[in-house]
């Protein structure tokens, strides 16, 4: 009867040490996550700086379709 008693313990016992391999996992999957993605959006640069004159304008001169797939576009800055 002992040795039904422990059989069973170690199955109950598994089967808690896999819940917590699966919780550790999804906790440290998380965690890495988010730090990558603190990483990220503080190293790139979301507002470009804008220092265009006011004076600043382009003309578009000349639109061209070239073998049905590719769009040319000639813009002139003033």
């Amino acid at each position: 009867m002992a040795r039904y008693l422990l059989k069973k313990t170690n199955k109950m016992n598994k089967g808690v040490s896999e819940l917590v391999s699966y919780v550790l996992l999804i906790f440290i999957v998380m965690t890495l996550w988010a730090l990558v993605y603190i990483w990220v959006k503080s190293s790139v640069n979301v507002n470009p700086p804008v220092d265009c004159k006011e004076e600043t304008s382009l003309i578009l001169e000349k639109i061209c379709q070239q073998e049905s797939v590719k769009i040319v576009l000639e813009i002139k800055n003033n």
